[in-house]
């Protein structure tokens, strides 16, 4: 049998945190205190290469548009869970894929950047033309644009001949396109090759 003792043999520190519970229990389930809430840095590009849609794409897009200055680059840029599908998706011609790459490419640096730059150089020798529409759409600088199409495929970095026959189909890829919209996007790729323009 259960013994029951008098409430003044309880010792006061017992009973003061038994009606503390006791209180919080009482609370309505919002009122209570909750742990700080902390959410994935790059849940919004875990959901984007997840599933690209427009609406995921938006949600990308104001976030990275509301980075204005270098103290939120890290926050909204895709970690390396996000790189690797990101690639894949461009390697299919995802086209919403495409374009993140190209309003991230700020945000990028070391392995990452050259990772995506390398890709989007190969898009270049796929199709250049949705390559120089999506330069222009994300007003790419000169020296971006040079970056990416001097990005070769990795396995002629190291043999000459290879590289300059992989640079020579770039070339003539980017050259093939004759749309006016994007003659100042292909003079810089071309020129960042050491094409002469026509």
């Amino acid at each position: 049998m259960r013994a029951v003792y008098p409430e003044s043999m309880i010792p006061i520190s017992t009973r003061i945190t038994a009606m503390i519970t006791l209180a919080i229990a009482a609370l309505p389930f919002a009122a209570r205190p909750s742990p700080p809430h902390r959410e994935p840095t790059n849940v919004t590009w875990a959901a984007f290469v997840k599933s690209p849609s427009p609406e995921t794409y938006r949600q990308l897009e104001e976030m990275i548009d509301a980075c204005t200055d270098d103290s939120c680059e890290g926050a909204v840029s895709p970690d390396s869970a996000a790189i690797y599908p990101l690639i894949s998706l461009i390697e299919h011609d995802q086209p919403l894929a495409i374009d993140a790459a190209f309003l991230s490419y700020r945000l990028l640096d070391g392995g990452a950047l050259e990772d995506v730059a390398r890709c989007l150089g190969e898009l270049a020798d796929r199709d250049p033309r949705i390559f120089l529409l999506s330069v222009k759409k994300h007003r790419l600088a000169p020296g971006a644009i040079g970056t990416i199409v001097r990005m070769l495929p990795e396995d002629v970095i190291d043999h000459d001949d290879r590289r300059r026959q992989a640079n020579e189909r770039r070339i003539r890829s980017l050259s093939s396109v004759g749309d006016p919209q994007v003659a100042r996007e292909r003079a810089a790729a071309l020129a960042a090759l050491g094409a002469s323009v026509r």
